[in-house]
């Protein structure tokens, strides 16, 4: 599952078809990418992420998680002072309390005026 290993969720158009089409041959089963794009922007999708992430308690990065990020960042900016090391702190902090990262990722790259993240 992309979710466990990235920390956030992917769409279909960036799952590579040959995964997507091995997927389906063990499963025996035949898969329209047409469809599938289709699911992506559906509410069933919405509706299976709120039971992924209820399953596994996981919370999406919204204003409190960032407010509890910058908490993480502030203290450690006490002792800490390079970018990566603050960075990484947030990361470990996502992890701990079960905040999906790419947002947060994504935020920062921007701010640093790199390109986002692609998965």
């Amino acid at each position: 599952m992309p979710y466990l290993k990235l920390g956030y969720f992917i769409s279909v158009n960036e799952i590579p078809q040959s995964i997507i089409k091995h997927i389906a041959l063990k499963l025996n089963m035949e898969v329209s990418i047409r469809k599938l794009i289709k699911y992506d922007k559906s509410r069933m999708r919405k509706y299976h992420i709120a039971l992924i992430r209820k399953y596994l308690s996981a919370k999406p990065y919204n204003a409190d998680a960032r407010h509890l990020l910058v908490q993480i960042i502030g203290k450690s900016a006490l002792t800490k002072d390079e970018p990566l090391d603050l960075i990484n702190l947030a990361i470990e902090g996502n992890a701990l309390f079960s905040i999906e990262i790419f947002l947060f990722i994504r935020y920062t790259n921007n701010r640093e005026g790199q390109k986002p993240l692609k998965s």
